[in-house]
């Protein structure tokens, strides 16, 4: 008989659960720092870019960079080329807060992959990015 395994719905919580710890200083929510990370390596970014960048349709992006613009994380930004389009950056304390993001992230990470071998981490990142290949097939548009 099947039975699932819930580790990875666990591991998720716990994740989640860390990084809402780590990051409660700064008023951020595991469900807004996907959002900071992104921006901290691709600024400008227009709001279709983030959505898709994220795997969130535009309704769950406008509310997320909401939130962050009222925290004063991110200003929007008319695009110079585009007058009708918006384009998403970090504020200066964005760029501050940003820095936690990536340090919670990376201590989350050095926790999980604690006296596990490299190769062994190797492969489950290539099966993890499968599992994404996978669902995104599945997914609908704006969903993935």
């Amino acid at each position: 008989m099947w039975k699932p395994n819930l580790k990875v719905i666990r591991l998720i919580r716990m994740n989640q659960s860390f990084i809402n710890h780590k990051l409660g200083g700064i008023n951020l929510s595991s469900g807004l720092y996907y959002f900071m990370l992104e921006l901290s390596t691709r600024e400008r970014m227009t709001m279709s870019e983030l959505s898709a960048a994220v795997g969130v349709d535009n309704g769950h992006c406008s509310r997320a960079i909401k939130r962050l613009v009222d925290l004063g994380y991110v200003s929007r930004l008319r695009d110079r080329t585009d007058r009708r389009s918006m384009r998403v950056a970090l504020t200066e304390s964005g760029r501050i807060a940003a820095k936690g993001v990536t340090q919670a992230v990376r201590e989350w990470v050095e926790i999980i992959q604690r006296d596990i071998p490299q190769d062994e981490i190797v492969m489950t990142n290539s099966v993890i990015d499968r599992y994404c290949e996978n669902a995104s097939a599945f997914s609908e548009p704006g969903d993935e």
